[in-house]
């Protein structure tokens, strides 16, 4: 009987018709594993000394390189001449430290947030005062408007004091000098300035008042 095994690994084996190499040594380790029961996976050809000896030594330096790269890693945390990663002291040092960092972090965090605090706070101190100004600004626009008003009406009363007797455009008649004069009494002209005044001062305090609470603003800001 035909040794297929032997005719498969042949390089022209009439059981191969793949023309491509690497299909070709699918089949053939196929064919002998259905004759044998045992296919090339555990296969190790010889091998050259030399190569042998040459991969040893590519692994050993692969290895004493990658130590190295541990211990200068190992080095960066701290010093381990004596000290072993599986050490309780080793574990505790850098235990503490996350705590100190913890701490650190919360303390921020705290920070932060009564900051925060304090400018809301702020924010609301600066709409009550903001709005207050502007009501301020009004009466005080107030104010000017009704010292504008008296003195016109002084302005008149002086005018009406200095009018002669006349005669009316329409009748004819004669108005008399005191019949107008009787309008612009001392009494009256009096009334005007004690309210003039009163007015007057009332505005300079507001003005004290309204230049505390814009410099009181800008020194917050």
């Amino acid at each position: 009987m035909i040794d297929e095994t032997r005719v498969a690994a042949k390089d022209k084996s009439p059981l191969v018709y793949n023309s491509v190499p690497n299909q070709q040594w699918v089949e053939k380790n196929l064919i002998a594993y259905l004759m044998t029961g045992v296919d090339d996976s555990e296969f190790r050809p010889n091998e050259d000394p030399k190569d042998k000896k040459s991969r040893i030594n590519g692994k050993i330096e692969y290895l004493t390189q990658t130590l190295k790269e541990a211990e200068l890693k190992l080095e960066s945390l701290g010093d381990v001449g004596y000290i072993s990663l599986t050490d309780d002291s080793f574990i505790d040092v850098y235990r503490k430290k996350l705590s100190e960092v913890a701490s650190e972090e919360e303390a921020l965090y705290n920070k932060r947030e009564q900051i925060l605090e304090e400018v809301r706070i702020y924010e609301t101190e600066k709409k009550k005062l903001l709005h207050l100004i502007s009501r301020l600004n009004n009466l005080k626009s107030d104010y000017e408007d009704e010292m504008s008003r008296l003195q016109f009406i002084n302005a008149g009363n002086s005018l009406v004091s200095q009018l002669k007797d006349v005669d009316c455009p329409l009748c004819g008649s004669t108005i008399a000098h005191h019949m107008i004069a009787n309008i612009s009494s001392s009494e009256y002209a009096e009334a005007i300035r004690n309210e003039y005044n009163e007015i007057y001062f009332k505005h300079q305090d507001l003005k004290g008042l309204f230049n505390f609470n814009i410099n009181s603003l800008f020194i917050r800001c």
